[in-house]
């Protein structure tokens, strides 16, 4: 049985009093095995033939995903009377109703998918995003927004209302008690409204998991949340879930409480582990952004969603939620950190740091989010790109890896933008622009136009902050002025470049207009060099000296998911779903075909024959050919068996010194650099 409902504030009864045009949203998990949620809205105060729109994006991810697709059994009434609705678009409505009475708004969302950016209903959890379950109506996007959620089988508010038919002056939140009364058998009386469903499994243990502000919860969470805006409400996922499945704790942060949520987990997840490291990773992060001010966050909490697949996250207000695969974990096995791990770790730092820096900190052209459209600016490798700078850079400055380990992070960095055709043809400025057609919708040819604004980005960052250290400044103080000077709100470019300049007393314009509005390479070496770190040449892989990237997971053959303009795979014949599982080489001679004897001169091949071996992996040609500088490559593709002529030499390629190596050369300069 749960606990009585109490207020969290002293002030919530008259808050929703004081409160002229409301939204109610009352949310039923109406049938679980089907995944399928009930919404009921109530405007206390709608408009005139009320509008209402489908969210068709959410914030953070910059693609179109037609949220609306899964909303089915749409209907409205006012005073008890059903109302005509008009469909004028993919996601928006128009409801034949007056403005003197309240309108209620009726429908049901299918909720399955898996990601950090959608809703999700099973015998397990509920998760959702606001943008996948609500809609957004006109002319209430600035009203408060209160959402009731109680466990399956349990009446809502909006059941226990005596009328719908009186102006909704005010929410009773005190009659919440009735509900509890009801699911706990004190009241027998029963209720037939179509919205309740008395098959589904009882939910009544489950643990609600949110950042939305409490107005009336018990113990488990269940009860009234509230939201100033539709934004607000929208940016504050929920999770509710069975605590056998769950783990919850929490850990104090430069004074301010984060809970970490994780769901998922196996056996052998050490937990503790992860809440000391993410401890000290916000720590970090708190002291970069208020080393001399008061924080603006008051508590946060981390959702974390474990299954076999799957790696990402989502910033928002006060939270984030994340997905990592379960051998990511830290295990209880274990001692040392694992790749897994430390990429987990790297997210967790990049979803916090973005608390401030897209959250809050956020381009002018999102100064007020349109939901259903695209919201387009050419500033992405500024908060998602220094965004990715930082969240490495703080892990080394917690403790968490070591030098050598934030150098291979680097090269890993430097390596993907090296590998990417895309950046001789499109800045990271038109990137950005262009994420919702191009990085959000990415297929084979992507590399080949485009440049991600992540990785670029990141390196961007990196360029600055070492170019701004000759000139005794860094990037963590134009970050923070920058913050300081916005009151952490709208930004633009030229508020960056300007702030920069007045700590370093030198213009970074040409740099940005190469850098960030051009298509030329980044000096990282020289500036790389200059911080310390020893950058010395070596072998490309021999992927990227034929310019494709594969999936070699697959058992016979090595799929070739990728053809980079212009490379060796391109000009072979080479096509992005290609199967390659083998390889045609000639004999190799020992001896010159004048002599019968080694002399030094090059190799007569003619009249050889060939042999022919099955490749799993890229790296098999290592084995397989010899200095001969063509070989056969043997391919699956449309049911076709492919012979393509491939000129490359393994000893050209293992001469070739466009790659390199990152080692700590002056330990001083590079602490200076990293600390």
């Amino acid at each position: 049985m749960h606990k009585p409902i109490t207020s969290s504030t002293k002030k919530s009864k008259s808050d929703l009093k004081s409160h002229k045009s409301l939204v109610l949203i009352d949310l039923n998990l109406k049938d679980i095995r089907a995944h399928v949620y009930g919404i009921k809205i109530i405007l206390s105060h709608p408009l005139e033939d009320q509008i209402i729109d489908f969210p068709q994006w959410i914030v953070g991810s910059y693609m179109i995903r037609e949220f609306s697709k899964h909303l089915h059994n749409l209907h409205a009434y006012q005073a008890r009377t059903d109302l005509p609705i008009k469909q004028l678009t993919k996601s928006r409505w128009q409801i034949t109703c007056n403005s003197k009475h309240p309108l209620t708004i009726e429908y049901d969302i299918y909720a399955r998918d898996p990601s950090v950016r959608g809703a999700w209903l099973d015998l397990d959890k509920a998760f959702f995003n606001g943008t996948s379950l609500f809609f957004e109506c006109d002319g209430h996007a600035q009203s408060k927004h209160l959402l009731s959620i109680f466990p399956t089988c349990m009446y809502s508010l909006n059941e226990i209302k005596s009328s719908f038919n009186a102006p909704l002056k005010s929410i009773r939140v005190d009659r919440l008690q009735y509900a509890i009364n009801q699911k706990s058998g004190t009241n027998t009386k029963s209720k037939t409204r179509s919205s309740l469903n008395f098959n589904s499994s009882d939910t009544s243990m489950w643990r609600v998991h949110t950042s939305l502000r409490p107005e009336e919860v018990d113990s488990h969470g269940f009860g009234i949340y509230s939201a100033d805006s539709f934004e607000r409400l929208v940016d504050s996922p929920v999770l509710i879930s069975s605590p056998e499945r769950t783990f919850s704790a929490h850990f104090v942060a430069k004074g301010l409480k984060h809970h970490f949520v994780v769901y998922g987990a196996a056996a052998s997840f050490d937990s503790q582990r992860l809440l000391l490291d993410a401890q000290k990773i916000c720590e970090t992060v708190l002291e970069f952004w208020h080393k001399d001010s008061k924080p603006v966050i008051k508590e946060y909490l981390f959702i974390l969603n474990v299954s076999s697949e799957g790696f990402g996250g989502l910033e928002h207000l006060n939270s984030t939620v994340l997905q990592c695969k379960r051998t990511d974990l830290p295990s209880i096995h274990q001692t040392h950190m694992s790749e897994g791990y430390i990429g987990l770790l790297g997210l967790i730092s990049h979803e916090y740091f973005h608390t401030w820096n897209v959250k809050r900190l956020r381009p002018a052209d999102f100064k007020n989010y349109k939901f259903d459209t695209e919201n387009y600016t050419q500033l992405l490798w500024f908060f998602e790109g220094f965004t990715s700078y930082y969240d490495d850079l703080l892990l080394r400055r917690s403790g968490l890896i070591t030098n050598q380990q934030y150098l291979k992070l680097v090269k890993k960095n430097i390596q993907q933008v090296l590998q990417t055709p895309g950046r001789r043809i499109h800045s990271v400025a038109q990137s950005s622009f262009e994420a919702w057609t191009k990085y959000y919708k990415a297929d084979e040819n992507t590399p080949n136009i485009t440049v991600s604004y992540y990785a670029k980005g990141a390196l961007i960052a990196l360029c600055f902050d070492l170019l701004l250290r000759q000139n005794n400044t860094n990037l963590d103080l134009v970050m923070r002025s920058l913050f300081h000077k916005t009151q952490g709100s709208i930004m633009t470019e030229e508020d960056f470049l300007q702030t920069a300049q007045e700590l370093s007393a030198r213009s970074l314009q040409v740099e940005l207009k190469a850098w960030v509005h051009g298509v030329q390479d980044l000096p990282f070496k020289e500036l790389l060099e200059s911080a310390g770190v020893k950058v010395t040449p070596a072998a490309d892989p021999i992927q990227q000296q034929l310019g494709i990237r594969v999936d070699e997971s697959r058992v016979g053959s090595v799929l070739i998911k990728q053809v980079h303009r212009g490379g060796v795979a391109e000009l072979s014949g080479f096509e992005p779903g290609d199967e390659w599982f083998g390889v045609e080489v000639l004999r190799r001679k020992i001896q010159n075909k004048s002599s019968g004897k080694s002399s030094g001169q090059p190799k007569d091949y003619s009249n050889n024959e060939t042999s022919a071996w099955k490749i799993s992996k890229v790296d098999d040609l290592l084995t397989f050919l010899d200095e001969y500088p063509v070989f056969y490559a043997l391919v699956f593709r449309d049911q076709r068996i492919l012979r393509l002529r491939v000129e490359f030499s393994i000893l050209a390629a293992n001469s070739n010194l466009d790659n390199f190596s990152l080692t700590v050369e002056d330990e001083a300069k590079v602490m200076k650099w990293l600390m």
